[in-house]
């Protein structure tokens, strides 16, 4: 089943890895440690996550692209600091964006990443996610690693690595790592920054409402 465990990945690590990608290095949390409620927190988030794809998962021929579309929304966007995520994703261009134009890119972004999901979440063969730790990143960083892994129903797991930041007082996902996947995102990226570059903002949106379009059409996955 290697090949339907790296779909399921693919989508897990699209909506980061897509974009950029953040340095990582962290320790193990303590007993007792200050850092153990955000710790807690963190790992909550990402199990509540978890639970919420698998549920899709088991319903996904049922409820079709559009109706795990609806379902995957609200997960997602609980899940992942899809704000940051854009505003990182266009990197020195953001500065040159009205404010209006930052809310539909932050929107356009959060619709690519929930088709994404909702592309790559078309069955269940017995799949389950595990967490296997939750360390934080040494200051000045106070983001917080979920480490996880998928596993099929033949014993085949991948790890799944979680970067977490805290907005406002809410822990979100702002990086997934997988198999340590850099040039992936580095190709990734440059295509994007490619596209701001030659076409600035209006090419940008263009680019991320075809790909949300093609993958509800299933031309991408």
């Amino acid at each position: 089943m290697r090949v339907r465990l790296s779909s399921l990945l693919a989508a897990a690590v699209a909506i980061a890895l897509m974009f950029f990608a953040l340095p990582m290095r962290a320790e193990n949390v303590p007993v007792g440690n200050t850092l153990a409620k955000d710790a807690g927190a963190a790992r909550q988030l990402v199990d509540k996550l978890h639970t919420e794809l698998l549920a899709v998962m088991k319903e996904a021929k049922t409820l079709g692209f559009q109706g795990r579309v609806q379902k995957l929304t609200p997960a997602l966007e609980t899940s992942y600091a899809f704000s940051d995520m854009a505003r990182i994703a266009v990197g020195s261009h953001w500065k040159n964006f009205s404010d209006d134009q930052k809310q539909k890119v932050i929107a356009a972004f959060g619709r690519m990443s929930v088709a994404t999901y909702a592309s790559r979440l078309t069955d269940f063969d017995g799949e389950r996610f595990e967490v296997t730790g939750v360390e934080a990143l040494p200051p000045p960083d106070t983001g917080i690693v979920v480490r996880s892994r998928v596993v099929d129903r033949d014993g085949t797991d991948e790890k799944l690595v979680y970067r977490l930041r805290k907005t406002g007082n809410e822990w979100r996902i702002v990086d997934v790592f997988y198999r340590g996947a850099i040039s992936e995102l580095a190709t990734q990226r440059a295509q994007f920054l490619d596209v701001l570059k030659t076409g600035g903002y209006d090419a940008l949106i263009k680019r991320m409402e075809e790909r949300t379009r093609d993958m509800a059409e299933g031309k991408e996955g």
